[in-house]
């Protein structure tokens, strides 16, 4: 049964504001280990892009506020790379502000439909942040299944208010699971009938490994639906794993990006003209194809390790960074304790995420090589035992 959920309802049941399931427990982590534990818990990958980009020319750059709606350079590097990389048509630079992440795009656009939204609308299990930004700005909230091969959009929304701001995450997390076209037309078709807005959000789709149009699908079927109000965000947290850039950016028509460009200047007046110039060095360069195929091979690697054992089940992702790994809720807690008192090993559980069930907890295949054999193999270690 979906209801709307307003901030004040949950106070008395101790939702009060707080830090995010993660922190706390990178905080007890951090606490048993003051010298440090392997914490196996981000899921942007790990690369090596330092030799991509020349820092000489930086220290200019330090010494000016660049413009709210970012760097004309790098919007220009982002609308190339839509163009180029997912084989859109020619994308403007005025339909692309760069923010301090995704994160703080998702909530510049909802601050900038506040007072106007019935409510704010995400998938469970998902990314907390979405909960996190309704709470913070008092948006009422609204719950949908997270979608996987039988999701039908039109059940998924049909209580849904007219005028909802609707958050979809494809490759999602934490399934991994990619929207097929059909499914994106069907949103687009239930948006345009109950005047809903949509942003997609997108931080995942340089890791796509297979579905008809890729990273490219959504844009392709906005371009359909001109009337129906859609946002997409992404950031270089997670394609590239550059998460300490703080680099993210919407793409929308250019109206709303005027709109939204004054939620930037409200909150952080401009980002860093250096971290602007490493990310468009970054965009300039980038491999996309050879990162995919990293990430293809040490997606191989971890199911090839844990594919045969009977106590773990789980889907192979179609897009993404992790594996949501089901297990009987008693068995997933005794492991993650267990990984984490004795081997130092931190893996975070399906309540992590917003709606989620201990049910699952996550792994993520973004790490080196080294690191995913070690986790795989202390996790077969707890099964032997």
């Amino acid at each position: 049964m979906q209801r709307l959920k307003r901030e004040g309802e949950e106070l008395d049941d101790g939702c009060r504001p707080r830090l995010s399931a993660l922190s706390e427990l990178l905080r007890r982590a951090r606490s048993l280990y003051p010298g440090g534990c392997l914490e196996l818990t981000e899921t942007f990958p790990v690369f090596q892009h330092s030799a991509l980009v020349d820092v000489s020319h930086l220290q200019e750059r330090a010494c000016y506020y660049p413009d709210a709606a970012g760097e004309p350079q790098l919007r220009q590097a982002i609308a190339d790379h839509l163009t180029r990389d997912l084989a859109m048509p020619r994308v403007e630079p005025a339909s692309i502000l760069v923010t301090q992440g995704a994160s703080h795009a998702i909530f510049t656009i909802a601050q900038t439909f506040q007072h106007r939204l019935p409510a704010l609308s995400f998938p469970v299990p998902s990314f907390a942040g979405y909960r996190q930004v309704a709470r913070s700005l008092r948006i009422p909230m609204m719950e949908y299944p997270a979608p996987d091969e039988q999701w039908n959009p039109r059940s998924a929304f049909s209580r849904h208010p007219t005028g909802a701001l609707v958050f979809v995450n494809s490759p999602h997390n934490p399934t991994g699971y990619v929207l097929n076209i059909e499914q994106i037309r069907e949103i687009f078709l239930v948006a345009a009938e109950h005047k809903l807005l949509l942003v997609f959000d997108v931080v995942y789709d340089a890791f796509i490994f297979q579905t008809a149009l890729g990273a490219a699908a959504p844009y392709v079927v906005a371009q359909e639906f001109p009337n129906v109000p859609a946002f997409f965000v992404n950031s270089l947290s997670k394609n590239m794993g550059c998460p300490g850039l703080r680099i993210g950016w919407i793409v929308a028509p250019s109206e709303s990006i005027a709109m939204f460009e004054v939620g930037v200047e409200a909150s952080v007046n401009c980002l860093s003209p250096v971290t602007q110039a490493i990310a468009r060095e970054l965009f300039l360069h980038w491999p996309r194809a050879k990162c995919l195929e990293v990430m293809r091979a040490r997606l191989g690697r971890m199911i090839d390790q844990l594919g045969d054992s009977p106590q773990l089940q789980f889907q192979v992702p179609l897009g993404g960074t992790m594996l949501w790994v089901k297990s009987e809720e008693a068995t997933v807690m005794s492991l993650l304790n267990w990984l984490l008192e004795e081997h130092a090993i931190l893996l975070l559980p399906g309540s992590a995420y917003s709606g989620g069930s201990d049910e699952y907890f996550r792994l993520l295949y973004g790490y080196p090589e080294a690191k995913i054999d070690l986790v795989c193999a202390r996790i077969r270690d707890f099964f032997s035992r």
